[in-house]
């Protein structure tokens, strides 16, 4: 049974690699739906990596408007030259 739910999981995440953008999200529920249908039993939701990864979205969204995300391009383009 795992060997078919690591299948599900892997043509999910093809998928949505060869879509990209939207269709990413899609292929991931389209794979939960799945994982659902076989009688995969869900597990708890994991609030703390949700947490962490809004932080992040938050502190990346936060350099971008003020800028920073331009000048670490430029750094790293003056040191990679």
């Amino acid at each position: 049974m795992i060997v078919l739910e690591l299948i599900i999981v892997l043509l999910a995440i093809f998928l949505g690699a060869r879509l990209g953008g939207i269709g990413i999200g899609f292929a991931g529920g389209l794979g939960v739906l799945v994982l659902a249908a076989i009688g995969v039993k869900p597990g708890n939701i994991p609030f703390d990596v949700i947490s962490i990864i809004m932080a992040v979205i938050a502190a990346i969204s936060a350099m971008q408007i003020a800028g920073g995300l331009d000048y670490l391009v430029h750094q790293t383009e003056k040191t990679a030259a």
